[in-house]
């Protein structure tokens, strides 16, 4: 069999966004991960959520509309409380979903690195038609230039997250480990040649020129490699995308007056709509290739909350994970040189005035070792002047 070298093992058309079934051969021999999730209180933050509350019938989950186009919805779970706004349950629930719907199907528009979409300019876009300039949804424009000034180089990543993907994806561990940058040297030398441009801003950045306008500026050096490389995802918001989603549905929801919910995605990010309820976050604990609840915390009133987490807690994690045979899990927190990251098995805050995105932009340092090693108090201490409370 001939050599492949590094350049030749790029990921095989696997893209970071899109949504893969998963096939159940491929999770089995990993390791078997479901677990019982600890239902307290309102919720349970587990990725999905679970309410003590659901047997109720005011509480409702409220789910996109199964007409509705590709969109975000299969990230988030929403509960509703109904009744409260003067018609019938059935009317509210209709019209709550219709509008969550389309929400949902709008920003997997935007945000999406991998589709085209007619009339819309999306990341995609970006990606296709570098140093070329665009208008964009305010929305998408606010993403944009919130994680090109606050979040390094993490924009810049996505020919790191393509790579990872093939890596999740991998049935055994020897077809993982040819993905793994720690463990394979010509996984590692193709990173470690990738990131020469992924941390260059001569190399790759974007512009701002005007209101609502993006430009992804590329060098001739870069975009040649990434021909020859076979990259097609220079840029990807997929690591902070549902926190600023999150905050879009709920500015929305306030905006229209329906505050009686909260929703959380499965890679975080939690929203709580309503003032008068309380919040159960659980922190989970992994050993032996399981997830345990360890804490938990209640969280009083309307709140945003973030969680950056190094393992899986539930089966469906997996498309974001890699578990080996030896317990040693890979996942998405990585540094510019897209190796392994995560100071804490997880990190987690919450705020009453903060958004998603506040919180994640607060904690992403921390998480990553951008400040350094740095002991939880600290980070309290840190936190609490911005008005966040670290969980622990």
């Amino acid at each position: 069999m001939s050599k492949r070298y590094a350049r030749d093992k790029r990921p095989y058309n696997v893209r970071p966004v899109e949504k893969i079934e998963l096939d159940e051969s491929h999770v089995k021999r990993r390791v078997v991960l479901a677990v019982l999730f600890l239902v307290i209180g309102l919720a349970a933050l587990s990725y999905g959520i679970i309410s003590a509350r659901t047997a109720r019938p005011e509480w409702t989950e409220i789910e996109v509309d199964k007409s509705s186009d590709t969109n975000l919805g299969s990230d988030f779970t929403f509960w509703y409380y109904l009744g409260q706004a003067g018609v019938s349950a059935t009317t509210e629930r209709k019209s709550i979903i219709k509008l969550y719907s389309a929400q949902m199907v709008e920003l997997y528009r935007l945000y999406t690195a991998t589709k085209w979409v007619e009339n819309v300019n999306n990341v995609y876009t970006l990606n296709q038609h570098p140093n070329e300039t665009f208008d964009v949804d305010e929305r998408l424009f606010k993403a944009l230039r919130r994680t090109a000034e606050e979040g390094g180089r993490l924009l810049y990543y996505g020919p790191y997250y393509e790579y990872l993907n093939s890596l999740f994806f991998s049935e055994e561990d020897f077809n993982a480990e040819s993905f793994d940058a720690m463990r394979d040297r010509e996984a590692a030398a193709y990173f470690e040649e990738l990131s020469g441009f992924i941390k260059d801003p001569e190399a790759i950045s974007l512009e701002f020129p005007g209101e609502n306008q993006v430009r992804l500026v590329v060098s001739e050096a870069y975009l040649s490699y990434a021909k020859d490389a076979g990259i097609s995802t220079l840029i990807d918001l997929s690591p902070v995308q549902n926190a600023f989603a999150a905050d879009e549905i709920a500015a929305y929801f306030r905006a229209n007056g329906l505050t009686n919910g909260y929703f959380a995605s499965d890679d975080g990010f939690m929203v709580n709509l309503k003032a008068d309820e309380t919040m159960t976050y659980s922190e989970y604990a992994f050993s032996e290739g399981k997830a345990s609840v360890k804490n938990s915390w209640e969280c009083e009133g309307a709140m945003s909350l973030v969680c950056f987490r190094s393992f899986p807690v539930k089966e469906d994690d997996l498309k974001r994970y890699y578990v080996y045979e030896d317990g040693t899990v890979v996942n998405t927190i990585i540094n510019d040189d897209g190796l392994q990251a995560a100071c804490f098995d997880t990190l987690a805050a919450y705020s009453g005035t903060g958004t998603c995105a506040d919180l994640y932009f607060a904690l992403y340092p921390f998480e990553t070792g951008s400040y350094g090693k740095m002991s939880l108090s600290q980070i309290a201490a840190s936190l609490k002047r911005r008005e966040m409370t670290l969980l622990q």
